[in-house]
């Protein structure tokens, strides 16, 4: 009788305890499907993971950024992997300003995304820019 794929305990263990990750995508990290890896969690006595969507949002930096930009509240719920309620308990646990009922996102969050990637490769490039001159007045 086959005994499926040896997987050390120290990796479940690792898994199963990060709580920043899904049941999902904890199984999917160490090659298990979802069933799998909570029976090995439960023969290592490993405690119940919370069940249900996560809360808490993690990157309060980034999500401040989201909200102040005008993101969608239930694409942030998407993007984070939480409820639009922890979305808006997040906006009132930071202070961030509330939204009015009924209001139309300012931004999606495509837009976003691709305004901080540009952000990101202009301070780069900038960067690169700047180490070019450094070398040009070196080699002068």
């Amino acid at each position: 009788m086959p005994t499926g794929k040896q997987i050390p305990a120290a990796a479940i263990r690792r898994v199963w305890l990060d709580e920043r990750l899904t049941t999902a995508q904890a199984a999917a990290e160490v090659g298990l499907t979802r069933a799998n890896l909570w029976r090995r969690a439960m023969a290592l006595d490993l405690p119940p993971r919370k069940n249900g969507r996560r809360f808490e949002i993690m990157d309060t930096e980034r999500f401040t950024r989201m909200w102040n930009a005008g993101v969608h509240g239930p694409a942030m719920a998407e993007q984070f992997g939480v409820t639009y309620s922890a979305v808006r308990a997040t906006a009132r646990r930071l202070g961030l300003p509330p939204r009015p009922l009924g209001s139309r996102p300012k931004v999606t969050l495509y837009d976003f995304l691709q305004m901080e990637l540009a952000e990101r490769m202009s301070a780069s490039a900038a960067g690169v820019n700047a180490r070019l001159r450094e070398m040009q007045k070196e080699a002068a």
